[in-house]
């Protein structure tokens, strides 16, 4: 059988893509299921149950697993402890920063720059003549939404936008902009635990700095004005901790995406972090200490490879 999964909690993307992915292997004769690892980040809670839709945790894998397939992540860091990366033989991903060349025994690797990976998921039923289920169909359509901040991201593209219009008129699905203000409906209305403990769940310890700098990277995308998040200092310290503590690093950052708004902030565990993000994004600004302002709406994916190169220049001048 082909196991078909994610990174550990992952969010509607890696969700979306798993579950659609094992059905479309499923309809080219080729078994295969998926499997999630930890509990799904609340919108793709919300979406499952939108969709009728549940998942097989990772106390139900099979012995006897063929291969794995990867899907919207290919760092072999951030692989669920119970697969051997050596079974992973393909990887669908769209992150420019992901290293899959660390995969010791990958036959196919698909990381092109779109919004979701999700829409490569749905450009590989397309192609193969096969329609997704309307469930699975929520499930891409959703993650493409979601992922793209509703096609506002600087990595949105045409093929987002394509597939989306695709797979809703494929079932007759909501529009975008319902789907969208569900979405970040969902985002928005946190509790203070709720807010820490997702900025905990999503977050990557960062990998290829410089040799012995430690860096994990939460985020969070919520409406700043509905939630209030921008008032919460002592809340964010907690979460920034948080972030780090979870994987032993020094340095700890969590992005924070307004859904109302084109900004985003940063909030960092240490002020030299925080120079450091000043510093790597052009028209940044500080604001205090320890947080800073980007200059228009910017998630991780995109920052990340920015504060990379910052660093990289630093270290080897």
């Amino acid at each position: 059988m082909i196991v078909v999964t994610s990174y550990p909690t992952p969010d509607l993307d890696g969700v979306a893509c798993s579950i659609a992915y094992a059905e479309l292997l499923q309809a080219q004769n080729r078994p295969a299921q998926a499997f999630i690892e930890g509990a799904p980040h609340l919108v793709a809670q919300h979406i499952l149950a939108k969709a009728g839709l549940s998942f097989q945790d990772f106390e139900h894998l099979p012995n006897e697993i063929s291969e794995v397939f990867y899907t919207d992540d290919s760092f072999i860091d951030s692989v669920p402890v119970a697969i051997d990366p050596y079974q992973i033989t393909e990887i669908v991903d769209h992150h420019s920063d992901g290293r899959p060349e660390e995969f010791p025994n990958l036959v196919t690797i698909q990381n092109e720059e779109v919004g979701a990976a999700a829409t490569l998921i749905a450009e590989k039923f397309k192609a193969g003549g096969v329609d997704p289920t309307k469930a699975s169909a929520l499930l891409l359509y959703g993650a493409i939404i979601d992922n793209s901040l509703n096609f506002s991201t600087s990595n949105t593209s045409d093929r987002d936008r394509e597939m989306a219009t695709w797979l809703r008129q494929l079932h007759q699905l909501s529009s975008e902009d319902e789907l969208a203000s569900e979405i970040f409906t969902t985002r928005s209305e946190l509790t203070d635990s709720e807010i820490v403990q997702c900025l905990i769940e999503d977050n990557f310890p960062i990998k290829g700095l410089a040799e012995g700098y430690s860096l994990a990277v939460g985020q969070l995308e919520i409406s700043f004005e509905h939630s209030g998040i921008l008032e919460k200092g002592a809340l964010l310290a907690r979460a920034t901790k948080g972030i780090a503590s979870r994987y032993d690093c020094k340095q700890s950052a969590a992005i924070l995406v307004d859904l109302s708004a084109d900004r985003s902030h940063i909030i960092t565990l240490t002020p030299e972090l925080a120079r450091l993000f000043a510093n790597a994004i052009e028209g940044s600004n500080l604001l205090d200490a320890c947080q800073l302002e980007l200059p228009h709406r910017m998630q991780r994916k995109t920052i990340v490879p920015l504060f990379r190169s910052h660093l990289e220049h630093i270290f080897s001048a």
